[in-house]
């Protein structure tokens, strides 16, 4: 029995859509910055994140994190909460302030959940708690990039 007509045509376009983003010019490499202050967790993930091909930057402060922001484009920022300086989540509003439309992963040990809605309801466009698994992690990231940039693959739903 073939499929309804329905499916056939959201395949078609879906196929479509597909060939078209492939087509277009990839203008520079992702950029992630990475906000963490601790040491061992900000190595790992930079190494983690950079093993995806991606390119990142790390900062250690909130200060510096905030300055690195409004400097360059970023496609994600990975932000801490208990930051030396301040709270990673008031730092939102001042980086999206500077113009940086990067996604924001909110990368924090305060992982209740009235943490977590706080995080998402001040800005943040994900919130993962520590402990966290790589791949969970990675699948995140690349989730905040096809949100960034319009990316559909075969599992997202089409609507025309």
């Amino acid at each position: 029995m073939q499929a309804p007509c329905w499916f056939m045509l959201s395949k078609t376009r879906f196929e479509q859509t597909q060939r078209l983003i492939a087509s277009m010019p990839h203008s520079s490499p992702t950029r992630i910055l990475v906000v963490e202050d601790d040491a061992e967790t900000a190595s790992k993930l930079t190494q983690l994140l950079q093993e995806q091909g991606w390119e990142t930057v790390h900062q250690a402060t909130w200060e510096t994190g905030v300055s690195e922001a409004s400097k360059g484009p970023f496609d994600v920022i990975i932000l801490d909460r208990m930051l030396p300086g301040g709270d990673g989540v008031d730092a939102i509003s001042q980086i999206q302030a500077s113009g940086n439309t990067a996604m924001i992963l909110m990368l924090s040990a305060l992982g209740l959940p009235s943490d977590r809605t706080q995080g998402l309801e001040r800005g943040a466009d994900d919130y993962l708690a520590k402990p966290y698994e790589a791949a969970e992690l990675l699948a995140r990231v690349r989730a905040l990039l096809r949100r960034k940039t319009g990316q559909v693959t075969e599992t997202d739903i089409l609507t025309f």
